[in-house]
């Protein structure tokens, strides 16, 4: 059995502390890419249709976004038998990829386009920086999708059985809190920089920063606290083998 004070110190450990501190910048920026990006090709000079807005998101964030996914989660499943913290190595590349790509949506000439040009669809789809910014918009997708891929498994491994719904229920709060906050700071910062997307896109990427930073010191701290857990298992396994013997 498990008392009330080591179920705190498993469920506060500095890993666990970084996932949640970290969830909420990570979150504030993520929430912010489609309240940035939508309004940014929509309105002037680029003035893309709600229509073709909705073509280019299912082609580029649903259909190419899923394929790619389930290739990535493969791909993280087989790095981590290898070695677990390459989890934690993901993260990082996600959270801090997943910035620089984002910022290069705001950065691309894409063509400036009259009301009656953008609502046509095949016209739009004729311009080869479109597919470049497909191509952009399913990397930054696919490379962010990395940290909802990675996250759960490292918060299993350093939390008791017991304990895991109870932290991942603070993190999924907390993330919630971030994500609903990230377009009101979003619309917050375009409005006073009076609709300057490229200089809010960079803004928004620093919201990035503070997860990078606690993950990379949180790779030596997860393997202190994931030893930690394997240690009381194996002692919960070693006590029902005595009482079944």
């Amino acid at each position: 059995t498990v008392d009330r004070q080591m179920m705190m110190e498993t469920i506060f450990s500095k890993t666990n502390i970084v996932a949640l501190i970290e969830g909420i910048f990570t979150s504030m920026y993520m929430g912010s890419l489609t309240i940035l990006f939508l309004p940014y090709i929509q309105t002037e000079p680029h003035n893309i249709s709600p229509l073709a807005t909705g073509i280019f998101l299912a082609l580029f964030g649903l259909t190419g976004g899923l394929i790619i996914n389930l290739l990535l989660a493969r791909l993280s499943d087989n790095m981590s038998k290898e070695k677990s913290e390459n989890r934690l190595y993901l993260i990082i590349f996600s959270v801090g990829g997943g910035a620089l790509t984002f910022v290069l949506l705001f950065f691309i000439p894409l063509p400036e386009l009259t009301v009656e040009q953008g609502n046509d669809i095949l016209f739009i789809f004729s311009h080869p920086i479109i597919w470049l910014m497909g191509l952009i918009y399913v990397t930054t997708s696919s490379i962010s999708a990395l940290y909802d891929i990675n996250q759960p498994p490292i918060l299993q491994e350093i939390n008791l059985p017991e304990a895991q719904g109870q932290i991942m229920a603070i993190n999924r709060l907390l993330e919630s809190i971030g994500f609903g906050s990230g377009p009101l700071i979003a619309g917050i910062l375009i409005y006073f920089t009076n609709q300057n997307y490229q200089i809010v896109a960079l803004l928004i990427s620093l919201f990035s920063i503070p997860g990078t930073i606690l993950w990379i010191f949180g790779i030596h701290w997860y393997q202190e606290d994931s030893k930690k857990i394997r240690k009381i298992l194996l002692e919960r396994a070693q006590e029902l083998k005595n009482e079944n013997s």
